[in-house]
């Protein structure tokens, strides 16, 4: 038996007009977000560049590399959503059937087809319950502007060009290119992961920064300290800008609590 929350997902799913876009934001509404856009691609389409726009990818050719790095996260999701439907009191087969159908879709052994295997595996049913479980989940977060993810690509793009004109020790420099690395990746996930990409990047990131706390202490580095401070200053704005997004951005006390631990050391660290 449906309770009311039940009830009023199931019938906004049902009676759904034009807009299709659940109105809570949680992995389920990423996924079917997802399906929809795999719906409307054409049957003859190769599969790979299917992927390729959807997740915005140059295609000259579409690297399957970098496909299946965001087709792992896509599965990744998956688990989340049936983690939290198992959770609930409601039937499995509610979110089983279309979390199967979904992870057929985006299996990496299919980027070699044409887009209709893959459409397929994301008929109507299958996004009818990707919408559902998006509505019967709870809201995770806010939706992050394009504003906000424009000044992070342009803060990350900053840093990429500081770093690789810098003359700096190549530890410090290979430090720093972790960190692009890890905040360009989170900006990658963001369409599929949510805000939590960034909570992880920032986690991750607390952590190798205690390599930084150990070279202070080291008086030994031979970095000229102006441009060390100028690079390490603007490592910090983009992390401090990261955390930012994070607090307008996540909803649950736990997310909040793990993104404000993991910039907060960041900057602690970098100060």
């Amino acid at each position: 038996m449906f309770t009311v929350m039940g009830r009023d997902a199931y019938a906004r799913v049902i009676a759904h007009g034009l807009d299709r876009m659940p109105k809570h934001i949680n992995s389920a509404s990423r996924l079917f977000a997802i399906s929809e856009k795999i719906a409307a691609a054409k049957d003859d389409a190769p599969t790979l560049e299917v992927w390729g726009n959807i997740f915005g990818l140059p295609n000259e050719p579409t690297s399957a590399v970098e496909v299946c790095r965001r087709l792992i996260w896509i599965n990744e999701e998956i688990d989340a959503m049936v983690a939290q439907m198992r959770a609930t009191h409601f039937s499995e087969h509610l979110y089983l059937k279309p979390a199967k159908g979904m992870r057929n879709a985006s299996a990496p052994t299919a980027i070699g087809g044409q887009a209709r295997s893959i459409k397929g595996a994301c008929s109507e049913p299958v996004r009818n319950g990707l919408e559902y479980c998006a509505e019967a989940l709870p809201n995770e977060e806010e939706r992050v502007s394009p504003e906000s993810i424009k000044a992070l690509e342009n803060l990350v793009a900053e840093l990429k060009a500081l770093v690789a004109q810098a003359d700096i020790p190549d530890h410090l420099r290979h430090l720093v290119q972790r960190h692009i690395d890890l905040l360009q990746a989170a900006l990658d996930a963001l369409p599929i992961k949510g805000v939590k990409s960034l909570i992880e990047a920032a986690l991750a990131a607390s952590g190798q920064l205690g390599y930084l706390a150990a070279e202070d202490a080291d008086k030994t580095t031979d970095a000229d300290p102006e441009i060390r401070e100028k690079v390490l200053g603007m490592l910090k704005r983009t992390w401090t800008t990261v955390g930012k997004t994070i607090d307008v951005a996540a909803k649950t006390q736990k997310a909040l609590a793990l993104g404000y631990a993991a910039y907060k050391a960041v900057e602690v660290i970098l100060q």
